[in-house]
């Protein structure tokens, strides 16, 4: 028997509407279930960072289209984390865990748009954005905008889903 007199407190009242939220996200995401039979629907953006205990991933559709999770399992907050990314483009957060009206404390990225730039900070050169980590948190991003020129490395977001492909003739 299930006790619903439990969600007349507030804390499992807002955990209910979190489990509900997280499966209509499931629902309306296709990247999250459409290839979930193999490699093709998900790669590792970052497994190995032990040092802040944090993994990052992809999850991507059968038309290309991906969601980023980047996952803290530890109850620092950091404010300015680097995360690499696949392409360059303008990133959304579309769903945090520790969203106040989750229960959460409200280390959240909500309204902020993420355009991807360039960075040194793993010896190379990456794409990638800086965001908010939540503590003990899960965030997902959306690609917003993306557009790639292979001419002279410039980043357009002028349009919704815009792909510049220039091919320079090396001679």
């Amino acid at each position: 028997q299930v006790e619903w007199f439990l969600l007349d407190y507030e804390s499992h009242a807002k955990h209910q509407f979190f489990c509900s939220e997280l499966n209509d996200l499931y629902l309306r995401s296709p990247q999250l279930w459409e290839v979930d039979d193999g490699w093709k629907g998900y790669q590792w953006i970052d497994p190995d960072n032990s040092k802040d205990s944090i993994i990052s991933f992809r999850r991507i559709a059968k038309n290309g289209s991906e969601l980023t999770v980047v996952i803290n399992f530890t109850p620092k907050t950091y404010e300015n984390f680097f995360l690499r990314t696949a392409q360059a483009g303008v990133y959304g957060e579309i769903f945090n865990s520790d969203d106040e009206k989750y229960g959460g404390s409200g280390v959240t990225n909500t309204g902020v748009q993420f355009e991807s730039t360039r960075d040194k900070e793993f010896g190379k050169y990456s794409e990638g954005i800086r965001l908010r980590v939540p503590p003990l948190g899960a965030v997902i991003l959306s690609t917003l905008q993306f557009a790639y020129s292979f001419c002279d490395d410039s980043f357009s977001s002028s349009a919704s889903l815009v792909i510049v492909a220039c091919v320079a003739a090396s001679k």
